[in-house]
């Protein structure tokens, strides 16, 4: 149940990601935002490979799925950079200016800003925690 739910998570949301990166191909984009947008393509590229080989129940396939929601557990925003990386579904709790916001997304949706003015923000992906800590478990 684990590897199927893993891999198809994997799968859709890696090219639901990629369609959202080509498609931002379309509109100008600053020097950092073209680098922030080959970097996640990479990214999501990897979460379909990966999610493949988590199906085919392969031990690389599983590794690097755990790296793949390790890197998507912290969402946040300071001035200095902004990140967030989401693969298949996501549940994350943010926290700012003495709030909690609950925010649902599925599909893919990423962010990677520097020196931009933000309002500080720190969250957590409670699904992509979830699913790392049972991979983790697996072990």
């Amino acid at each position: 149940m684990l590897r199927r739910l893993v891999g198809v998570l994997l799968v859709f949301g890696g090219g639901y990601g990629l369609l959202i990166v080509v498609a931002s191909l379309s509109s100008q984009l600053s020097n950092a935002q073209v680098f922030s947008n080959i970097l996640f393509f990479l990214l999501y590229v990897w979460s379909v490979v990966a999610g493949i080989l988590v199906i085919e129940n392969q031990s690389k396939g599983w590794l690097w799925a755990k790296i793949i929601f390790l890197m998507q557990i912290p969402v946040f925003k300071t001035s200095l950079i902004s990140f967030k990386f989401m693969v298949g579904l996501s549940w994350s709790a943010d926290f700012a200016a003495a709030q909690v916001k609950f925010r649902y997304v599925s599909g893919a949706e990423y962010k990677l800003d520097f020196l931009v003015t933000h309002s500080l923000s720190m969250g957590i992906n409670i699904i992509a925690l979830i699913l790392f800590l049972l991979i983790w478990r697996r072990e």
